[in-house]
């Protein structure tokens, strides 16, 4: 059910407001207008339609205020747009995750978001949004047939605890951002990202079961057609931190 807490807006936090110029994709497991706290739908707080289901027995807690609860084993929302999206050659992929485990029978790594479709790049050139190994300083984008990793040592993501993750792209250049502040840079070639299939959340596109599922909470998911500087990713952590840490 709803708490008092569960709110119907992205920016009744008392932070700045959220970035709205470019955003696309936009679910929030704490927002009435996304999920009502039950059942095996979700909204995209958006105008663009890009229904999303629930699928097998997606928790919901209060945790974040409100989040949903993936099990690494088969937990995944897919969601899939009524027309093609075009992204272009800006983009932000953008998340708040509490992970639980960083292990997986799929070989240590868990994908947050993957908008590959059906499990190919659909005539386009396919992203992923992080990748996780075993341990919680590999979180990584993989873009194209380039095999991008965007890596960082000097940042920690430990389990049980909130984390800010975005990734922005400007034609070649991506850089990934933790709870705000830059982490790791890389280039990619400058193909369009065109979404013209579903996507996954907390799986990749060809998960089923067993492999690379998200264990813990996912609270945020969301993409923008447009990139964003620093101070943007920056404006998007401040409106939502208070809510998770």
């Amino acid at each position: 059910g709803l708490t008092q807490t569960h709110q119907n807006n992205m920016g009744a936090f008392g932070g700045p407001d959220t970035i709205t110029d470019g955003l696309v994709l936009a679910y929030d497991a704490g927002s009435e207008r996304c999920y009502p706290g039950s059942g095996t739908s979700a909204s995209n707080i958006t105008s663009s339609a890009i229904p999303g289901t629930l699928i097998n027995g997606i928790g919901f807690s209060t945790n974040g205020v409100g989040s949903w609860v993936f099990d690494g084993v088969d937990d995944r929302i897919v969601a899939t747009p009524s027309t093609a999206v075009a992204f272009g050659t800006e983009l932000v992929f953008e998340v708040w995750i509490y992970p639980t485990d960083y292990t997986t029978s799929g070989g240590n790594r868990q994908y947050l978001i993957d908008p590959r479709g059906n499990g190919n790049a659909n005539g386009m050139s396919s992203y992923f949004l992080f990748d996780y190994r075993s341990s919680p300083d590999t979180v990584r984008i993989t873009s194209g047939n380039n095999n991008l990793e965007v890596r960082s040592s000097d940042f920690s993501m430990p389990l049980n605890n909130w984390h800010h993750i975005v990734a922005t792209r400007n034609g070649s250049s991506w850089v990934m951002y933790h709870n705000g502040s830059s982490v790791g840079t890389g280039t990619t070639n400058t193909s369009s990202l065109t979404l013209n299939n579903s996507f996954r959340i907390a799986t990749y596109a060809g998960g089923t079961s067993g492999n690379y599922f998200f264990e813990g909470n996912i609270a945020i998911a969301r993409m923008y057609n447009q990139s964003q500087t620093a101070d943007q990713v920056l404006q998007n952590y401040n409106a939502q931190k208070n809510r998770f840490i």
